[in-house]
């Protein structure tokens, strides 16, 4: 069985295509937990501030399709490298959970735990773009040390 090389021994970042994916899709994930969990403070001051629109019930779903968008090519190009399944059935499981309490919790459970679910479901996602790109980065070949060229063995 091998382990997996310390995150520090591992090539840049730009590396792998799913890289600058994954790193959008944390940081569109991490807006849905600032957003949900943000929100109940900011409703007072988002219209004295002209941000009403981030209150409205339709930026879950707007924040959905961009979460989609950026997840589905971000864990194909990391599973290409990696082949672990389990990373992107995680992160379509945490789609699936964000797709229900934008789309379908107000119809099963009204007034139920969306917000809990929507943060839940978004911390997923980022964990596991996270973990997909280290898998995908440890699966890069290393760069030869230096003085030494390609093909050579140390």
């Amino acid at each position: 069985m091998s382990s997996l090389p310390p995150p520090s021994s591992l090539p840049s970042r730009s590396g792998h295509a799913s890289a600058r994916w994954d790193h959008a899709g944390i940081v569109a994930s991490g807006l849905c937990v600032v957003h949900c969990v943000g929100l109940p403070l900011l409703l007072i001051a988002l219209p004295g501030l002209g941000m009403a629109w981030l209150a409205d019930e339709s930026i879950h779903r707007w924040l959905l399709i961009l979460l989609v968008f950026l997840a589905l090519p971000a864990f194909a190009s990391g599973y290409r490298h990696h082949r672990r399944l389990w990373v992107p059935a995680c992160g379509v499981a945490s789609l699936a959970l964000l797709g229900f309490t934008a789309y379908g919790m107000d119809r099963v459970a009204p007034g139920g735990p969306e917000r809990a679910l929507t943060v839940a479901g978004s911390l997923v996602l980022i964990a596991s773009h996270a973990v997909n790109l280290w898998l995908a980065r440890s699966c890069l070949p290393r760069p030869p040390a230096p003085g030494q060229h390609r093909g050579e063995s140390g």
